[in-house]
């Protein structure tokens, strides 16, 4: 059984990437692509947040401005639970 550590939290690899998905949005209350890959080694974050759909979960997307290294401003997504009742 694997673990992901990050920051104070500990996500186990139980076979699924979606489940670790939804405890991290749990948690943090919302997950980006980079995220993802960093926190939970998930490289395919949409496909994943796809299927969280397709079994009910009410995932929304909002578009966030953000300022890269060289100072220039770029759009990325951010998945969150609407109602945040999971």
């Amino acid at each position: 059984m694997e673990k992901y550590i990050n920051r104070n939290s500990v996500y186990v690899k139980n076979g699924s990437q979606e489940n670790m998905i939804l405890e991290y949005i749990k948690d943090h209350g919302s997950i980006t692509n980079l995220e993802a890959l960093l926190n939970l080694g998930i490289m395919q974050c949409p496909a994943r947040i796809f299927g969280l759909k397709r079994r009910g979960v009410k995932i929304e997307t909002r578009k966030k401005k953000i300022v890269d290294r060289y100072n220039q401003t770029k759009t990325i997504v951010e998945y969150y639970i609407k109602d945040e009742a999971i």
